[in-house]
């Protein structure tokens, strides 16, 4: 077994926690995040924990499959000597080719349902507005969003007025951009 694989494996293990970590908020293109990486990747992990923990069980208590830990692990490892005894498991593998794909599409429908799922349920129910209890939590790192939908306005706004000065080689334009926001 060769270095790629392992990496590969994880990969695919790991995805869907990145996946819902991007859609689950709003959020604004940037140049630069800076959001430190190390709670970036704890965060996607965790939650691709999860998601892997959910449809791993569902696959138990439902298709009635068993995924072995100890396998997982001797695939992460790699090496002949670490896969040399899972002769029978990957014939079993080769037998049934989808189980495999079928598991990290799952994983990752699972983890865009959720990640959607919760955005529709924030922003139906106003958890995300300035104030609320759980504005901390769901939140997202959008602040122009929220100041040009006027969601963060009590009594709410009837447009917005962005003006900016850019600089030419003639000399600096003023440009005004005007957006109406309809309730």
């Amino acid at each position: 077994m060769n270095i790629a694989f392992p990496a590969v494996f994880l990969f695919l293990l790991v995805a869907p926690g990145f996946l819902f970590r991007q859609f689950s908020q709003r959020s604004e293109v940037r140049t630069f995040d800076h959001t430190p990486f190390s709670a970036v990747v704890l965060q996607a992990i965790l939650a691709a924990a999860v998601f892997n923990l959910v449809i791993a069980l569902g696959a138990r208590w439902c298709g009635g499959y068993e995924i072995e830990v100890g396998d997982v692990v001797r695939l992460l490892v790699g090496g002949a000597s670490a896969t040399s005894d899972l002769s029978n498991r990957f014939n079993w593998l080769n037998s049934h080719p989808l189980a495999a794909v079928g598991y990290f599409v799952l994983t990752n429908l699972l983890a865009l349902g959720a990640a959607f799922g919760l955005r529709g349920v924030v922003e139906s129910y106003g958890l995300d507005r300035r104030g609320h209890r759980a504005a901390s939590w769901v939140r997202g790192p959008a602040p122009w969003y929220y100041l040009f939908a006027g969601l963060d306005h009590p009594t709410g706004v009837d447009g917005a007025v962005v003006a900016a000065i850019v600089e030419f080689k003639e000399g600096p334009i003023c440009i005004q951009v005007c957006s109406s926001i309809t309730r």
